[in-house]
């Protein structure tokens, strides 16, 4: 009977393992029924604090408290069925503790609708796996944060369509290995290389072409060297030759 719910605890408690209703249960207003297998039906009929309790052997009990809450413990497992569906509706807070592992498995689709703020946390590994097209869409900011390393692995292509700006802001070193072409095609817009501290260099296993349609400009400090329709202009200080040997 320590279990169960008595006036010793006015105020319920509904998130712990074990929680317990107001009860009333002194004489002459409590009413005690037990069969021939040890199980008890306990019934408040104290004005205002109506309560009913159904207590099975093992522990497991269901009760009716006197403000409409009810609660149900189960020491076993708990097994359900439903041949034609199940609805359930709740107006104010739900709230699922599991202290072991929890598996769903649907046959058909999922759909769930949040009005609010959806918060996910996990101290251990997330995975998440389908065998179909996978669509996130958002009319607001997305934000991820990272605190340990990134890795993508991509059997196929990768297509980005961004309408605004595109911003990297790397703190470490970056490195692209890529086993095809690389190309920049800038449709609308200057392309700018500005390298603050350090140099610049570029290692080509074969010919290096660089094309420009009106001119090319090469120029150090006061020192350049034009190439355009006209010609090739060099503007320099001093010009020197130096012939090397083959």
């Amino acid at each position: 009977m320590s279990d169960v719910p008595s006036s010793d605890n006015p105020t319920p408690d509904y998130n712990v393992k074990h929680p317990k209703l107001p009860f009333l249960g002194e004489y002459p207003y409590l009413h005690v029924t037990q069969d021939a297998g040890g199980g008890q039906i306990l019934k408040s009929i104290f004005p205002g604090s109506e309560a009913l309790f159904h207590i099975h052997t093992t522990g497991s009990y269901e009760g009716h408290g006197p403000d409409g809450a009810k609660v149900q413990v189960t020491v076993g497992k708990t097994h359900e069925y439903h041949g034609d569906g199940k609805s359930s509706t709740v107006d104010g807070h739900h709230d699922v503790k599991v202290s072991g592992t929890t598996r769903s498995n649907h046959d058909g689709g999922m759909h769930s609708e949040v009005n609010g703020d959806h918060y996910k946390s996990g101290s251990g590994h997330q995975v998440h796996s389908t065998n179909d097209t996978q669509v996130h869409h958002t009319n607001a900011d997305k934000f991820e944060i990272i605190e340990g390393n990134h890795v993508i692995y991509r059997s196929g292509d990768v297509h980005e369509n961004i309408t605004g700006d595109h911003m990297v802001n790397i703190l470490g070193n970056k490195i692209d290995v890529l086993n095809g072409e690389w190309g920049i095609n800038s449709q609308d817009g200057n392309v700018d290389v500005q390298v603050d501290n350090g140099t610049l260099t570029a290692n080509v296993s074969s010919d290096v072409m660089i094309r420009s349609y009106s001119s090319i400009t090469l120029q150090v400090g006061k020192n350049t060297i034009v190439i355009d329709e006209n010609g090739i202009t060099i503007t320099a200080i001093a010009v020197s030759f130096v012939k090397v040997g083959r």
